[in-house]
């Protein structure tokens, strides 16, 4: 799946966004994070994966660094549902 660097750097800026968002309001921002026609959950997650290497390691970032690699694994052999696999994701 050939990336960008417009969407490569377009993805890390919301992997970002969505890791900081409070779960209050993150159901809205996966709406709208998944909403373009051209979406493609394996390469936000590949964003997700490498925006949580760049930060201070936790225990917490390490399960969920963990969780990410899975599902972009499941995300290739599967065909996934985005939105209830990015708010599973975010669950403890």
């Amino acid at each position: 799946f050939p990336v960008t660097i417009t969407d490569f750097t377009e993805n890390l800026a919301l992997a970002e966004k969505f890791l900081k968002t409070p779960a209050a309001s993150r159901k809205d921002l996966i709406k709208k994070i998944i909403d373009p026609d051209d979406f493609s959950l394996r390469k936000f997650v590949d964003a997700v994966i490498i925006t949580l290497a760049w930060e201070k390691p936790s225990k917490t970032k390490a399960a969920l660094w963990h969780k990410a690699l899975s599902l972009e694994q499941s995300a290739a052999d599967f065909g996934l549902n985005p939105r209830l696999q990015l708010e599973s994701l975010m669950r403890n």
